[in-house]
């Protein structure tokens, strides 16, 4: 009887020791590669929130290099409001004069009066910017302002251009690429 159960212990307790080991090592890999699938999610995400900030970048500073010299009127507010239309992330562009300013909105008979986000300090520093997220309209949705310069053929400021860019339109995208439940925070 003792070599009976000196011969299951012998084969039992390795078994037991490497099945826990291996199940160990099972975990562990599952744990890296979804990891590994939450970078590549990461990646992905900011890749593609990336190019869609830097597209609307460049279509603002186009925008603004065809407003310069012009100033505010009727034929900028008509091209401003065509940007709207053409580009639904903007949901609202406003002209500003060199001190920050609105002098012309796109869609809106009356200018802001309070940008909240714009520092034109910023923007003479950089030559535009993206404001801090702040929440506006009915809804109370996430927002940021888009800031490029405005500058005439001599390079001399004439103004702003600040694209209001709704977040919210942003979000379904990232809903969907989450949509296993996880979280996303974007800096």
């Amino acid at each position: 009887g003792r070599i009976a159960v000196a011969m299951m212990l012998s084969v039992f307790i390795p078994t037991v020791v490497l099945g826990v080991v291996f199940a160990l090592g099972l975990r562990q890999q599952a744990q890296q590669e979804a990891t590994s699938g939450s970078l590549t999610v990461v990646r992905v995400v900011g890749f593609g929130v990336d190019a869609v900030m830097q597209d609307a970048r460049r279509t603002l500073e186009i925008s603004a290099a065809e407003v310069a010299d012009r100033g505010p009127g009727p034929d900028v507010k008509a091209q401003l409001r065509r940007l709207c239309a053409r580009y639904p992330l903007f949901s609202e562009v406003y002209l500003l004069n060199p001190e920050g300013r609105a002098v012309l909105a796109a869609l809106s008979d009356q200018p802001a009066t309070d940008l909240a986000g714009f520092s034109p300090e910023l923007a003479d520093n950089y030559g535009g910017y993206v404001s801090d997220v702040y929440r506006a309209g009915p809804r109370g949705t996430p927002h940021v302002f888009m800031i490029v310069e405005v500058r005439g053929a001599g390079l001399d400021k004439q103004g702003f251009l600040a694209a209001v860019i709704d977040l919210a339109r942003m979000y379904t995208d990232l809903a969907d690429a989450l949509s296993d439940g996880g979280e996303l925070l974007i800096v």
